[in-house]
């Protein structure tokens, strides 16, 4: 199937500092029914025939885009023949943006010092949507990193058990999953006896964005937490920041937390914070009270 996106720009209004614009995305699939255009865009709706029951999917997806076109003031059409294909149109106006060529400039020079940090890593990758794990794969090769793909939460424990100290920098771990989901196959992770069962860095990949999720994903022994689709830009600052943590860096390092560092930083009042054993990082308390904010559940070490 074949996918065509194309730009407008159909009025400028320089008196408000906007233009108007117009957005076609269309395909040459198996396109809709007249019926069926009329409440494509309503929640939990989706097409039934032989072809659309064998794709995962619930029909939240064109309803959450009109929600999003409309909340920008937007308008959202399609224009669809069953066997020919479908053409989605987007009009709204948007805000001409000011001359950011500076800034551009500066935070060009800020990431070239910074550097790839993706380039060399390779990664545990745990994605069952066949079409999904190809564009990770695909991207993450792009930046100059390596990944494994496992299709449910049990193949990535048991390519991790499998593994040798050093053939993964990280594990990126989608949560909904057949067989074993991603919160059980995190927790059997930290649970399994491999050298680097507390240590390896995982991040959640979900479209679940929602605070209780990211908790969930926390409290499950995961670093990190990031939304779907990925985009690489939040990934890589989101491995970057992960990255900083000392425990992970002293893990990338092959280094380990030993009893003198311990004692060291608990005689200045640092403690480490745990959760179901994971250590997440260091708290600090201060008059009974500590100086971070942690999950339920967690305790000092």
């Amino acid at each position: 199937m074949l996918f065509e996106c194309c730009t407008d720009f159909l009025t400028c209004d320089r008196w408000r500092d906007y233009y108007g614009c117009r957005f076609l995305v269309s395909d040459n699939g198996m396109g809709m029914s007249a019926d069926f255009k009329d409440t494509i865009f309503d929640a939990f709706t989706r097409a039934e025939s032989s072809l659309t029951n064998k794709i995962q999917g619930t029909g939240l997806g064109m309803a959450i885009t009109k929600n999003l076109v409309e909340a920008m003031g937007g308008t959202i059409d399609v224009d669809s023949e069953l066997g020919q294909g479908s053409c989605f149109e987007v009009l709204m106006d948007l805000k001409i943006a000011e001359d950011r060529t500076v800034a551009l400039a500066a935070q060009e020079e800020t990431d070239e010092q910074d550097g790839n940090i993706l380039q060399g890593m390779r990664f545990l990758c745990a994605e069952d949507n066949e079409l999904n794990a190809e564009i990770l794969t695909e991207l993450l090769k792009i930046e100059g990193a390596e990944c494994t793909i496992c299709e449910n939460g049990e193949e990535i424990l048991k390519a991790f058990e499998q593994s040798a100290p050093g053939d993964y920098d990280m594990i990126l771990m989608d949560v909904q999953m057949p067989v074993m989901n991603g919160y059980e196959a995190t927790k059997a992770i930290r649970r399994s006896s491999h050298k680097l069962a507390k240590t390896i860095p995982i991040i959640a990949m979900t479209a679940n964005a929602f605070s209780e999720d990211i908790q969930h994903s926390l409290a499950a022994g995961m670093n990190a937490h990031v939304s779907k689709p990925v985009e690489m830009k939040v990934l890589e600052k989101t491995i970057r920041s992960t990255c900083e943590d000392e425990r992970v860096r002293r893990y990338l390092k092959g280094e380990t937390l030993d009893v003198d560092d311990l004692t060291e930083r608990k005689a200045k009042g640092w403690y480490l914070v745990c959760v179901d054993g994971f250590p997440l990082g260091w708290g600090k308390v201060s008059n009974g009270t500590l100086k971070n904010k942690y999950l339920p559940g967690w305790r000092l070490c």
